[in-house]
């Protein structure tokens, strides 16, 4: 069973701790609200699984190194969902903390399936500031059909 965990981060707050957009149409099993354009969702598993079905669709499209992977997750130029105005964000060192944490250079392919676990812990790590799950907890729900 997984623990409760408290915290001000947006995506933990909100079950979605990889801080997938709100999808409108077609939205990963779980979502049940939009906060300022990132979905929220009902349960922490939900919000993890729908964090690795995301990753595994970018395997399915040819991202399968961490800098695509990331470069797409989080673009150095991104348009606020509230506001529409163009903002900029540190992809580079976001790159390099998700491939440090693989063990791997940025440009090196990797299985994403066999290493979806580790790479959505540095996900949820870079994207809340800490990640608070038990690995047990990520394994299994990253993972859920």
């Amino acid at each position: 069973m997984a623990k409760k965990v408290v915290s001000t981060a947006r995506g933990i707050r909100n079950h979605n701790p990889g801080n997938i957009r709100y999808i409108a149409v077609n939205p990963w099993r779980g979502q049940i609200g939009n906060d300022r354009g990132y979905g929220i969702y009902s349960s922490p598993d939900l919000g993890v699984r729908a964090l690795g079905k995301q990753l595994e669709a970018y395997a399915r499209r040819g991202l399968v190194t961490v800098r695509d992977i990331i470069s797409t997750w989080a673009p150095p130029v991104g348009r606020d969902p509230v506001t529409g105005k163009e903002y900029t964000q540190a992809t580079d060192s976001y790159i390099a903390a998700v491939a440090r944490a693989l063990g791997v250079k940025p440009s090196d392919p990797i299985n994403v399936t066999a290493r979806l676990p580790e790479l959505a812990t540095a996900i949820i790590k870079h994207e809340n500031g800490s990640q608070p799950y038990a690995p047990s907890d990520i394994a299994r729900w990253v993972r859920l059909a």
